[in-house]
């Protein structure tokens, strides 16, 4: 099956297709409803960002359906040793459908995204669930502890 997935870029011209593909994502860890506003700020991040080169998304299709998708956006932080240009590379909105999980397929995108789009970073980051962990280690993240969130708004 794994040689029958085809697999695109999508652009600007796929922004509503973006757009459910994120909420997909979101609903998948959080029962929290998503808001009007929240949609359009999604589409509008998309925008601005694939408009400016600093958003890939890659999609697997089989049979004309997505079964997987990954993402990497660029953002600046405060250059460090780590990071002497201060530019990262998050990678985010990694999924496959359970049929089609434990085939590389992942593996591959993951791989795809930091081959074609790594240009400039400092560093590339990503937040992963338990099951995703050790694909992430074997390509070479490194898991980092004491890394906190504080939501001002408690959202």
């Amino acid at each position: 099956m794994k040689d029958q997935i085809t697999y695109k870029l999508l652009n600007n011209d796929h922004l509503d297709l973006l757009v459910q593909l994120r909420i997909k994502d979101l609903n998948m860890y959080s029962n929290k409803k998503i808001s009007q506003e929240t949609i359009e700020n999604i589409k509008n991040f998309y925008s601005h960002k694939i408009e400016n080169g600093e958003c890939h998304t890659l999609v697997g299709y089989h049979l004309n359906k997505i079964m997987a998708t990954a993402t990497i956006y660029y953002y600046h932080i405060l250059p460090s040793n780590e990071n002497m240009m201060g530019k990262v590379g998050q990678i985010t909105n990694v999924w496959v459908e359970k049929s089609y999980r434990h085939q590389g397929i992942g593996r591959y995108m993951i791989h795809y995204l930091i081959s074609h789009y790594q240009r400039d970073v400092g560093m590339i980051c990503l937040n992963s669930s338990n099951e995703g962990m050790e694909m992430y280690v074997k390509l070479g993240f490194n898991k980092k502890d004491n890394y906190l969130v504080y939501y001002p708004n408690n959202v």
